[in-house]
């Protein structure tokens, strides 16, 4: 009798044992499928193939969405300018919409022979040799180094189409022509460039004289 109540407790416990591993015992892992794995951004310079130029792609389409809607109600505000916003140095700067044909990631720029200093090269953009100005030289900025939010905007001057090699692109905004002042005569060369001042909330927004800075006399000579 008392070999068969040893068996009987060490049944019990064994299927104590076996019923906790059952519920210690996870079910297996769902495989994630590989279009819901976002690519990581490789820095400046970089390009997954066949993705850079659908990058550019939908980030020119960002821009064009908001440069296509309508213009802002201006009974209140009275005319509206229609801007894109970028940094230099955590400063914030803007150019006429107008003026930029589209926004591309940084690649591989050439260097060119006896070209001002603020002139890092050119890049093939499409076929086209496109000169690429670096603003903070041009500006009279401290150097930067390239990150993964670098971008060229390509703009258009009065005769040629250029690259400005600005820190990130921000946003396309309306802001009130009644917000902008002319900048202080006491401000130093950086402001020589900038035609106006915008205020936005607790925002200052310098907007950039795009033919000054790009001023004919600045731009390599062609070949």
């Amino acid at each position: 009798m008392a070999v068969q109540k040893a068996v009987a407790n060490i049944a019990s416990k064994e299927n104590k044992k076996s019923d906790t591993n059952k519920k210690r015992k996870k079910p297996p892992m769902e495989k994630t499928p590989s279009s819901e794995i976002a690519s990581k951004d490789e820095g400046p310079g970089s390009r997954v193939q066949g993705q850079g130029e659908d990058r550019n792609n939908q980030e020119l389409c960002g821009i064009s969405q908001h440069a296509l809607g309508p213009e802002p109600e201006t009974q209140d505000s009275g005319p509206q300018v229609h801007l894109v916003t970028f940094t230099l140095e955590k400063e914030e700067f803007a150019v006429d919409i107008d003026r930029v044909q589209e926004i591309i990631r940084v690649g591989q720029i050439t260097p060119v022979p006896n070209t001002p200093e603020f002139i890092d090269g050119v890049i093939n953009l499409r076929g086209k040799v496109i000169p690429v100005f670096n603003l903070r030289r041009r500006l009279n900025l401290a150097e930067g180094a390239l990150t993964k939010h670098s971008r060229i905007m390509i703009v258009e001057t009065k005769t040629r189409v250029l690259g400005m090699l600005v820190d990130a692109v921000q946003q396309v905004l309306w802001l009130p022509a009644a917000s902008v002042e002319a900048p202080p005569e006491e401000a130093g060369r950086t402001t020589a460039k900038v035609k106006g001042i915008g205020k936005l909330e607790s925002r200052l927004i310098m907007l950039m004289d795009l033919d000054r800075v790009l001023a004919k006399e600045a731009q390599p000579a062609a070949a």
